[in-house]
């Protein structure tokens, strides 16, 4: 069941002047996808965020999310840890 599968949204908060409104991580234990793999994370990132909007209404556009992989993650996506 693909709710067992981890997958964590941020909104930005404005002060980090990023226009990114929503980020989905992926990381190793993620079987379904070779986080080495850039653009199969682009694409999986993008299937989650896809299944997330169907199921809570939320919706933004694609060029407002960003697939974070492990390892890899921006300074902005620690930052929102940091704001709370």
């Amino acid at each position: 069941e693909e709710e067992e599968e981890e997958e964590e949204e941020e909104e930005e908060e404005e002060e980090t002047g990023s226009k990114i409104s929503v980020r989905v991580w992926l990381g190793s234990e993620f079987p379904q996808v070779d986080i080495g793999d850039e653009e199969a994370c682009s694409k999986y990132g993008a299937l989650l965020f896809q299944r997330f909007s169907a199921a809570t209404g939320i919706h933004v556009e694609k060029e407002l999310v960003a697939v974070e992989r492990e390892g890899e993650e921006a300074d902005e996506f620690w930052d929102l840890f940091d704001l709370g």
